[in-house]
């Protein structure tokens, strides 16, 4: 991309290479919690550098990241004070479905959440929260579908805290441009879930037939960087009217 005279900001995630915390098992966050930090971590930390290269007279921006990647690129675009082109590769409009209907589920250790949710200390802290009613919805959830605490619960929160109902419409959603495989077991999608089209109106959304999540990561960058650099000289002609 630099030889269309685009550069490139390379984010590390909080809980990822250096900012991983000494305990933590490679990319095994410990915590559920932890990555709503990293989210809320990284929408305050791309906007900061959004407004230092404006200063340095750079632009127009695009923010683009695969899988969590994606995810969280769309959380901090959605956020932009500017419009900017934003670019959410093999993600969806919430994690919900990924972390527990998704092939990562069985990595979540649930039985760990459901004994904190049988611990009355623990179900005192979660009370104690204001502005929420987890608890309530956790308990209807659970008698409707029959699954068990800890995994109605990962769904409240999944979707508390990462869908994008709950974040900005980007300013301009023309410049969105999102990836889907229809292969892909990882990101799962209409699992009563929105779609980007409902949420991101004028967004377009381009789905790689044929590919799952590993191998649309392995063979489609050509593809996602031609796209990146095609949303950039939109918004460069945009901006120039």
């Amino acid at each position: 991309m630099l030889k269309d005279g685009v550069g490139s900001i390379l984010v590390q995630n909080p809980f990822y290479g250096d900012r991983k915390p000494p305990n933590q098992f490679r990319s095994s966050l410990e915590n559920v919690t932890d990555l709503f930090v990293m989210g809320a971590s990284l929408i305050a930390e791309c906007n900061h550098l959004f407004n230092w290269a404006e200063t340095l007279g750079y632009g127009p921006f695009a923010i683009s990241g695969v899988s969590m990647g994606g995810f969280m690129a769309q959380l901090a675009g959605s956020n932009s004070q500017r419009p900017i082109s934003i670019i959410p590769i093999l993600a969806w409009t919430t994690a919900r479905p990924a972390y527990t209907e998704g092939a990562i589920a069985p990595a979540v250790n649930y039985k760990l959440l459901q004994k904190q949710l049988e611990d009355p200390h623990y179900v005192e802290k979660l009370k104690r929260i204001p502005n929420q009613n987890w608890l309530d919805k956790m308990h209807e959830m659970t008698a409707r579908n029959g699954d068990s605490e800890a995994k109605n619960m990962m769904r409240i929160l999944m979707d508390d805290f990462t869908s994008l109902e709950n974040y900005p419409t980007p300013l301009d959603t023309s410049l969105c441009h999102v990836f889907l495989a229809d292969q892909d077991q990882y990101v799962l999608r209409n699992q009563g879930t929105p779609s980007y089209e409902q949420l991101w109106p004028n967004c377009t959304v381009e789905m790689m037939e044929g590919f799952g999540h590993v191998t649309a990561y392995l063979l489609k960058h050509d593809l996602w960087r031609r796209r990146i650099n095609e949303l950039l000289r939109r918004q460069q002609q945009k901006e120039k009217k």
